[in-house]
């Protein structure tokens, strides 16, 4: 990954890159992406004009290297899905971003900028079963740092506008549960293929967005169901104390929703066939079938 020619010539942002990179690359757990490499580009020989043109690499560049997953990111991976398998790959998905999310923190790092290009799901041929890397891990920040309130710019890379929790649009200070918020945009977006905040983030005013995130209702999928819906409030909670405590709790309480969901609906689909046994063995639709 080439990171913004901006930052190479900020020392007290290649410092801080330098510094998140020696934390995350103390990272080590089946569910994140290991950090390889940060370095920075002192010399370029192009074999021809097009790779030039192609690559756009500078003197002075700064590239970060970590672990190739062969895999599709999340969103990808969702699309070719059938919808009755939706609800249960979310549980198993949830709860392995979550064990990473929570390492992570265990260690006093966040990731700050959870998204689905930064989740890629695979098959683990070692484990046979679906698997989840967590990516770029090298926006992370200390917990302690975070604590002594960090310098956020408005757009800056420091997080993805859709994911970011309101401490984040306010430049304050972080915890946990900020990643525990991008988490929750997360878990809405896979279930419903849309956005909290997706009319407002259609309109692209970043005033109206901001109000929106930071003071206004939380406002989520018109046809979002009330079991997921109480767990998603929890997580995108104003409030850093208002949030689910870890990512792991958040993941426990989301899998309780879907399995009472899914209770619900087998319920009901019974209920309804019953229905429909009991109107044809009336002696009115015997007669009319006769």
């Amino acid at each position: 990954k080439t990171l913004s020619n901006k930052i190479g010539e900020r020392e007290h942002e290649v410092a801080e890159l330098q510094r998140n990179f020696v934390l995350t690359s103390t990272l080590h757990h089946p569910n994140i992406a290991s950090p390889l490499v940060l370095h920075s580009v002192s010399k370029i020989n192009y074999c021809c004009p097009s790779i030039k043109k192609l690559l756009n690499v500078r003197k002075g560049d700064l590239f970060f290297v970590m672990e190739f997953v062969r895999g599709e990111t999340l969103m990808e991976w969702r699309d070719k899905q059938l919808k009755s398998a939706i609800y249960d790959a979310s549980v198993e998905i949830i709860n392995k971003i979550a064990n990473a999310l929570d390492f992570a923190h265990s260690r006093e790092i966040l990731h700050r900028d959870i998204k689905p290009n930064n989740i890629i799901v695979y098959w683990n041929c070692d484990k046979q079963e679906l698997d989840v890397k967590v990516l770029d891990f090298g926006l992370a920040a200390s917990l302690k740092e975070s604590l002594k309130r960090l310098e956020y710019k408005p757009h800056s890379t420091e997080g993805t506008l859709p994911y970011m929790a309101p401490e984040q649009w306010k430049m304050d200070t972080l915890g946990v549960g900020t990643d525990v918020y991008a988490l929750a945009v997360l878990a809405h977006q896979f279930l419903y293929e849309s956005l909290p905040y997706e009319a407002v983030f259609r309109q692209g005013d970043f005033h109206k967005i901001y109000d929106a995130v930071c003071n206004g209702e939380i406002q989520l999928h018109e046809k979002i169901c009330p079991e997921i819906e109480t767990v998603l409030r929890r997580g995108l909670a104003k409030k850093l104390r208002d949030r689910y405590y870890s990512c792991g709790e958040f993941a426990k309480e989301y899998a309780l929703a879907v399995k009472a969901l899914l209770t619900r609906e087998k319920r009901d689909n019974e209920s309804e066939w019953k229905m429909a046994g009991n109107i044809l063995k009336h002696p009115l639709v015997k007669q009319l079938s006769n």
